[in-house]
């Protein structure tokens, strides 16, 4: 009985070999390869944010063209961002007529003419005081001080503020 068991059992096996064969059309099915592992993309670090503002700490700061920012672009022209009120538009040119006068009296030896640059800040000053003064004189006066301060820079730069703050005051 045993044989007749084993016998059975063979010929279904072989019952469930035969038919998976049969409906491929006799033939076995050919062995399918699994798809690999896809693998994982490499770490790629982000890039560190970009900070394109601007930072400006304490104190009184005169800016001219900025530009900020990727494809930023700034245009120079003549802007300018002296108070509005008469009063303190008096003082800041005071003020600059005052540290030009002392910047004068320290650079003095540097100077090719140190008399002619004296005068023509009196000169300046004079002007300054009258109730109309002449467009035409400031001009002179100040593109002549700027020629007599060239080889002390920070003269220079002192008369070039003095030249903004008279010219966007007084529209020079």
């Amino acid at each position: 009985m045993s044989s007749s068991n084993s016998s059975n059992s063979s010929n279904s096996s072989d019952s469930s070999d035969s038919s998976d064969s049969s409906e491929a059309g006799g033939r076995p099915e050919p062995y399918v390869r699994p798809e690999p592992y896809a693998r994982p993309e490499p770490y790629v670090r982000p890039e560190p944010p970009v900070n394109n503002g601007l930072v400006i700490n304490g104190g009184t700061h005169y800016v001219g063209n900025q530009a900020i920012g990727h494809g930023a672009q700034a245009f120079s022209g003549s802007v300018g961002f002296e108070p509005r009120d008469d009063e303190q538009i008096a003082a800041r040119m005071s003020e600059l007529l005052l540290y030009v006068e002392q910047l004068l009296t320290e650079h003095r030896e540097a100077l090719a003419d140190p008399e002619a640059t004296t005068r023509e800040l009196r000169r300046l000053r004079e002007e300054l005081d009258e109730d109309q003064p002449e467009p035409t004189v400031l001009r002179r006066a100040l593109d002549r001080l700027t020629a007599f301060a060239q080889p002390v820079t920070p003269l220079v730069v002192a008369v070039g503020e003095l030249t903004q703050s008279v010219r966007g005051a007084l529209g020079v």
